[in-house]
């Protein structure tokens, strides 16, 4: 078993009456894999049954290959197999991933499958945001991923679906995006809420019963018409 503990530079600010103070506290990255394989003749390194955390960042994969070993200053990644990527309230789960790390941080990951599915649950409501596409782009800079080619969406009430949409991390919402090359439109399907529902259930009840009523009474006048 492999075990590595990394510690990341990690500048933290704090504001206070005589303005701006700048710190410097150190956050860990913590590797262990079951095994490792360095192949010299091509400068690559692949660790097996391996999992990356720091904060509320987890990754898992059965294989992941990088050329920088555990130094996460500058490195770029290739997972394979079973691949899980969980960022705070937030679920990736696929079959491959390129990932990209500098400083010590996680700044974009390029995950695919088939398809490849996400989660994010709403910490405040308890809801629950799925989706899925044949491929996820994932930026720190804006915190957005990018769901590309059979991509859809959908939370409690709406679905959503499209080559091209994207889910704000900060925000927790849906941002609708068409595909101009191809002229695909973006397809929403909105589920009113239940009291909604009941109420449209309850004005069509209603209409059919005037409407009976009112059936009944031309009946009733044309069957006086035809007495003698």
């Amino acid at each position: 078993m492999f075990r590595s503990a990394i510690a990341a530079s990690l500048s933290v600010c704090l504001i206070g009456a005589s303005g701006d103070v700048c710190a410097q506290q150190a956050q860990t990255i913590f590797f262990d894999a079951a095994n490792s394989n360095t192949i010299v003749s091509e400068n690559r390194t692949v660790f097996y049954r391996l999992r990356i955390t720091q904060g509320n960042m987890r990754i898992e994969a059965e294989k992941g290959t990088t050329q920088a070993g555990t130094d996460f200053s500058e490195s770029s990644w290739e997972f394979e197999g079973n691949v899980e990527i969980d960022i705070e309230n937030a679920e990736i789960r696929a079959e491959a991933a390129d990932l990209k790390f500098i400083n010590y941080e996680l700044v974009r990951a390029e995950v695919e499958g088939g398809p490849a599915s996400f989660s994010d649950l709403n910490a405040e409501t308890g809801e629950r945001t799925e989706g899925q596409a044949d491929r996820f782009v994932y930026n720190l800079s804006d915190q957005v991923i990018r769901f590309e080619d059979n991509a859809s969406i959908r939370d409690s009430r709406n679905s959503v679906t499209g080559r091209l949409l994207k889910y704000d991390l900060v925000n927790q919402n849906i941002v609708f995006e068409g595909d101009e090359q191809s002229g695909e439109r973006v397809r929403i399907t909105i589920q009113p809420p239940p009291d909604t529902q009941d109420a449209e259930a309850i004005d069509e009840a209603t209409e059919r019963a005037r409407e009976q009523v009112r059936e009944a009474a031309e009946a009733a006048e044309s069957e006086r018409d035809d007495r003698p």
